[in-house]
Parts: structure tokens; C-alpha cells; sequence
């Protein structure tokens, strides 16, 4: 779910948004 997150402009955790999805 953090994919999400980080792709909606949240960045909730610790992991670059690049490094989340990617």
C-alpha cells in the first residue's frame, strides 16, 4: 500500500517514492 501512498504524493516511508514503485 505504500506504492500507493508515495505514488499519490505522500511519502510516508522511509524509501525514496523512485525506490517504492520502481
Amino acid at each position: 500500500f505504500l506504492r500507493t501512498l508515495s505514488k499519490s504524493g505522500v511519502s510516508l516511508s522511509p524509501v525514496p517514492e523512485e525506490l517504492d514503485y520502481d
